[in-house]
This record gives structure tokens, C-alpha cells and sequence, in this order.
């Protein structure tokens, strides 16, 4: 379905215009329904989702009269696309792309609550792999993680070391240790990670 530009056409008889014109119309409703509710009985000009195609202009798009915010999509590293918002200033909203929130107990791991997480399986004491349900775009994402050991106080969450970042940081996956503040690799009473961005 096209859209015609010059509808009516003044030049045109009423039923050389029709075709044009009903194709418009059907344009225009077809397009509506992408993102916002029109012609569904009492929920009109309402938005369901917000759909938009990517903003390639170098600084984000321009405000427009009398707006204070723009929310618009940006290509990141060729393939990704992420939403970012402006004022003054662009800022991208980085996403948590997956969380998790696990217990140990008697080296078993249980998940209590998590996003985009499909496992977390242990190693041997303080290594575990948290397992992403969709794949993550790149392995340029942030990790951020604390937990609990108990009696013994709080224990750190970090990314595995010695191995280059492809080995620890996946796609698919992560591997992270828990530990505690000399040093010592521990198993956790609790653990919570979140992963940002990429």
C-alpha cells in the first residue's frame, strides 16, 4: 500500500480522487496500529508501545518547539540497537540485560529470582556460571554484584580472573567469583548480579 502525496488531487475528478484517497486511509489506519491504539472502541489515540526507527544523526535528533525531552533509538557497534533520551544532553538508557539472585546452600544453588537468567551452576566453592536465557549483544557489558556469606559478613562479586575476557565474559554466559575481602574464595549465602548494557 503506497501513500499519495497530493490527495485530493485538484486536478482530478471526485471519483478519479477515491481510490487515492481510500488507499491513504488505509495507510494511515494500518500505520496507527503500529504503536497506538486507533479505531478499537474506547481505548482511541492511545499508545500501546512505542515503535521508531533508528536515529542516525550525529548529537541525537533536534528538540522540536517547545519540547523538553526526546526519547529516540540509536545503532550501537553496528548491530545493537539501544533507546537513549535527550534534553540538554544524550543519555543512553542502559537496560538491565539480565539480573540474578541466588542462594547457596550445601554448595546447591538455588535461584530465587532473576531476568533474562535461565541458570546459575556452580563450579567448586565461590565459582559459578550464570547462564543468560537470550544472548546478550556483545560481551561490552557492565557487571555489577555484591553478597552475603552468612555469620562471616559480606563476601565480593567479581568477574573471573586469569583468562581473557572472552573466556569469562560470554554472550551465553558469565563466570564470577564470590570471595571474601583477603581473598579467599567462599561460597555465599546469597548473591545478587546484574548485568547492564553491551
Amino acid at each position: 500500500m503506497a501513500w499519495t502525496e497530493n490527495s485530493p488531487d485538484e486536478t482530478k475528478s471526485v471519483a478519479q480522487n477515491a481510490a487515492p484517497m481510500l488507499a491513504n486511509t488505509a495507510f494511515i489506519k494500518s500505520s496507527m496500529e503500529n504503536d497506538h491504539f486507533w479505531n478499537t472502541g474506547g481505548k482511541e489515540g492511545r499508545h500501546q508501545f512505542a515503535q521508531m526507527p533508528k536515529d542516525e544523526t550525529v548529537g541525537g535528533p533536534v528538540l522540536g518547539a517547545n519540547m523538553d525531552l526526546v526519547y529516540y533509538a540509536k545503532e550501537i557497534a553496528g548491530f545493537d540497537i539501544q533507546p537513549f533520551v535527550k534534553n540538554t544532553a544524550v543519555m543512553q538508557l542502559l537496560g538491565i540485560r539480565a539480573l540474578a539472585l541466588f542462594n547457596v546452600a550445601g554448595g546447591v544453588v538455588t535461584l530465587v529470582y532473576s531476568h533474562n537468567v535461565t541458570s546459575v551452576t556452580r563450579a567448586s566453592t565461590g565459582k559459578y556460571t550464570v547462564n543468560f536465557t537470550t544472548n546478550l549483544p556483545t560481551v561490552n557489558y557492565l557487571v555489577l554484584g555484591n553478597g552475603v556469606r552468612g555469620s562471616d559478613g559480606g563476601i565480593l562479586v567479581s568477574i573471573q580472573g586469569n583468562a581473557t575476557i572472552g573466556n569469562v565474559k560470554k554472550v551465553d554466559k558469565c563466570l564470577i567469583n564470590s570471595y571474601t575481602q583477603n581473598g579467599n574464595l567462599v561460597d555465599p549465602t546469597q548473591v545478587w548480579v546484574v548485568f547492564f548494557g553491551g
